[in-house]
């Protein structure tokens, strides 16, 4: 598993409950580093979703049915009174579980925003928090698990990633619409993480639900998958034979389309490099220079494809997601990314956290 080198570090107070693994505390500071697959295997098996009590639903009203029987056979003035008072009762614990419900679902709408802003650590720590107190919500516990799992994703934290997938998974039926997303995800975080004969097992697998699914979203995210598929195995000419339909298949992924621009940017640039060496080879002239005219032509499609991508997502995003498009950014021929005025400004800022 791959973990990430530089650590944020966060502050806070931390409950036993809360973390089931080690950290390490400084002067000021609590440094937050992700669970092992192991722990989290063990953490999620041991507060899984649970459906809500019938008990606890009827028992206000057996209560308060107990009690006014009981009144009934008392000749006393105080029992009067204690129908109400377990009325009140009941009515006090019921505010008391919807401001729960409602302060759980604010906690976990926080966290999901701190997510959309790429604070990762901060996100997992507090998705990792609110697992065991939504057990009893399985709609909340199953969005706090797949938020972990992304963001598990993009600490490339991939072996934890795919054991929280695996968990969501098991637990849901393949052709639920939620499955079918978390599964094109999962093949994708397999992609990455080079286990490439698993991912192509789970794309095929997949295929026939997405179709019959006909859901949009989903279909735009497993193309993007079969992109990924393509550029890890080197299969260049198949992606930008195929790009001109991505533009129209991509469009429901809204700005997550600059990554499916960004491969196809790379697909370019290594068919125009292996055209260039071929026209050396041909020419017997490894000190030629010159470009010929569909090398030239593949360079400018990496070109405009890479300054679609950059209109669409930060550059270091980006390459933080997918690390051989650091390529497009060392060839010359391929020129520097194209910055909204708001990514210029804070182009500097970024600079220094792309991944080496």
């Amino acid at each position: 598993m791959h973990l990430m080198q530089n650590r944020k570090s966060i502050t806070g107070n931390h409950s036993r409950e809360t973390y089931q693994h080690d950290m390490k505390r400084t002067e000021s500071t609590t440094s937050f580093e992700p669970p092992e697959p192991q722990q989290v295997r063990e953490y999620l098996d041991a507060h899984p979703p649970r459906s809500p009590s019938r008990w606890a639903a009827w028992a206000p009203l057996m209560a308060v049915g107990f009690v006014v029987s009981i009144a009934w056979q008392i000749d006393a003035g105080w029992a009067n009174v204690l129908p109400w008072l377990v009325v009140l009762g009941v009515i006090v614990v019921s505010e008391m579980r919807v401001r729960r419900v409602a302060r759980l679902t604010d906690e976990l709408a926080h966290a999901q925003e701190l997510a959309l802003q790429h604070q990762w650590l901060p996100t997992l720590q507090l998705a990792w928090r609110l697992v065991p107190a939504l057990s009893g919500m399985p709609q909340l516990h199953g969005r706090s698990v797949a938020l972990i799992a992304h963001v598990f994703d993009r600490l490339r934290c991939y072996e934890s990633a795919l054991a929280a997938y695996d968990f969501l998974l098991q637990r849901m039926p393949a052709e639920h619409p939620a499955a079918v997303h978390l599964r094109v995800q999962r093949a994708i975080t397999l992609m990455i993480n080079d286990q490439l004969v698993d991912a192509d097992d789970a794309l095929r697998r997949l295929r026939g639900d997405i179709e019959l699914l006909g859901d949009a979203g989903a279909s735009a995210a497993y193309r993007l998958a079969q992109l990924v598929q393509e550029v890890l195995t080197f299969h260049y000419d198949h992606a930008v034979a195929c790009a001109d339909e991505l533009l129209d298949a991509l469009r429901p992924l809204g700005i997550e389309a600059g990554y499916g621009h960004a491969l196809v940017a790379l697909s370019w640039l290594n068919v125009a490099r292996s055209q260039h060496g071929a026209d050396r080879d041909a020419t017997n002239d490894q000190s030629t220079s010159g470009l010929s005219s569909t090398a030239e032509h593949a360079y400018a499609q990496a070109a405009k494809w890479w300054s679609t991508a950059t209109l669409l997502m930060p550059v270091s995003q980006l390459i933080d997601r997918f690390a051989p498009l650091r390529a497009l950014i060392d060839d010359a021929h391929v020129g520097p990314p194209t910055m909204t005025p708001v990514q210029a400004q804070v182009a500097g800022a970024r600079n220094h956290a792309l991944p080496a």
